[in-house]
This record gives C-alpha cells, structure tokens and sequence, in this order.
C-alpha cells in the first residue's frame, strides 16, 4: 500500500512507484492559496503524503487520504494547523483561517483606535 499522492489538476492520484512520485511531486504545483495578512502568512497546501496514519496501521480501513493542510505563521494564531482530505476543503479551510487571522487584527485595530481616542 502506498501513501504517496500527486495532483491531477485538483484531484490527488495514488502513486505506486516512489521514482515516478518524487519526480512529479517535485516538479507539481502544490500551492492551494497562500496570503500574507499584516506580517501574517496563511498557507495551504498539498502534502504528497496521506497523513492518515491511521490506514498505516490498518490497511483495511476504508478512511480518507489527509492530503492537504493549513498552516498559520506569526501573529496570535501561531502555529494554527488544519488538515483536510480534498482540494475544496483544503480552500474552504484555508477561507476559515483568514477570517480567524482578519478577526484578530480588526480587535488589534479597535484596540488600537479606542487608545488614541483615550489619549484625546
């Protein structure tokens, strides 16, 4: 049983031979959505690599391949991590963590408006 995929287009493929996947997979565009947000980066990707690990242990398992993943980096939600089986919820995902990064800095704007006003 393998655990390594490659993208065709939007769909993930199981790849069998481990030359053909490191080939395609190094030259595949694996980027979902990336996007910086006041010094703070929200990326999403693909990953290659079911990280299922659950169908390892049981290869009888008829669960989803988690191929795809979010990561926030700086700001309060540091180190945010999601993870997802298809393309569409990989950007689903990815919208969810902006507006959780947007939301945090609108309150770091507010917060600073409500000190200048206190100062007036």
């Amino acid at each position: 049983m393998s655990n390594n995929y490659i993208l065709i287009g939007k769909s993930p493929k199981q790849v069998f031979n481990l030359i053909e996947w490191a080939e395609k997979f190094q030259n595949s565009k694996r980027t979902v959505q990336r996007d910086l947000i006041r010094g703070v980066e929200v990326s999403t990707v693909f990953l290659g690599i079911d990280h299922n690990f659950s169908s390892m242990f049981n290869p009888e398992s008829d669960a989803r391949p988690i191929l795809f993943e979010t990561m926030v980096f700086g700001g309060k939600h540091d180190g945010y991590q999601k993870r997802y089986c298809t393309w569409d919820e990989a950007e689903e995902g990815h919208q969810l963590a902006l507006k959780m990064v947007n939301a945090n800095a609108w309150q770091k704007f507010a917060n600073w408006i409500k000190r200048i006003l206190s100062k007036i």
